[in-house]
């Protein structure tokens, strides 16, 4: 998937956008918006609101913009311009190779932007469940290839530095461990509870199942370790990322507490 920068994209097409820009110096005056904002918690599906934003009086004739996600921790699903604030999109691509979204957007003849408002909303679906990504635009002061903003009638680019957010993941989900009597490999993931202890592990399975657990084992340096309620063993931590066997006595479902 090509994406062009509004110069070139321009320069070969005057009727894709209708916008040259002919200056940048001394015209900043507006900028875009995502929503949520920075700081936020996302998980699952989620869906980016992107506007316009800060005119200062400004009447705005157009806007290309070039947005920077992370495809490993991210998957761009759609671009959704219903209820835009510009009247025509001859772009919206998504380029998930390289983490890019391409938005181009122009108003009808004569009737020029001139309030804040939704540009465009993106669809994203969280890959992770810890940590956090971030979302960018492409900007540098001074350049009309990257993100602008076209300000009517004098066809300056009007954009001033746009907001860089990072969103946290959360667990879309519960988890919940489906046990049965033999020895279950649980994946022990990082946001799940890291105060546990191999007993206090059992104790709380124990609550949340019917009938009594009885053993958690993992392989340390080569030797199995295990601690059996109610029959001592090696008491032990339960550190995240890492594989774990609990055995129970009958079948029972176990969520952690998160």
């Amino acid at each position: 998937m090509i994406i062009r920068p509004l110069k070139k994209l321009l320069a070969a097409s005057v009727t894709s956008l209708g916008l040259l820009i002919f200056s940048t110096a001394g015209a900043h005056a507006a900028t875009f918006s995502l929503s949520p904002v920075s700081g936020s918690t996302v998980s699952g599906t989620f869906t980016v609101t992107l506007g316009l934003t800060d005119l200062a009086g400004k009447q705005v004739s157009g806007v290309d913009i070039y947005l920077n996600y992370e495809p490993s921790k991210l998957e761009a699903q759609n671009i959704n311009v219903n209820g835009g604030i510009f009247a025509d999109y001859p772009l919206q691509t998504i380029d998930s190779t390289n983490g890019k979204i391409a938005i181009g957007a122009k108003t009808s003849s004569g009737a020029p932007v001139v309030t804040s408002g939704k540009v465009a909303t993106i669809t994203f679906r969280a890959l992770g469940t810890s940590g956090s990504t971030t979302l960018s635009f492409d900007y540098t002061s001074g350049s009309t290839i990257d993100s602008n903003i076209v300000e009517a009638g004098t066809r300056t680019d009007l954009l001033t530095q746009p907001p860089t957010v990072t969103y946290n993941f959360q667990p879309s989900g519960p988890f919940v461990f489906h046990l049965v009597p033999v020895w279950n490999r649980v994946a022990w993931f990082a946001q799940l509870p890291t105060t546990f202890t191999s007993y206090s592990a059992l104790n709380h399975i124990k609550s949340g199942c019917s009938g009594s657990p009885k053993a958690i084992a993992r392989r340390n340096n080569g030797w199995w370790e295990s601690a059996v309620l109610g029959y001592g063993g090696v008491a032990f931590n339960l550190a995240a990322n890492n594989n774990y066997y609990i055995k129970v006595v009958s079948a029972c479902q176990w969520q952690p507490e998160l």
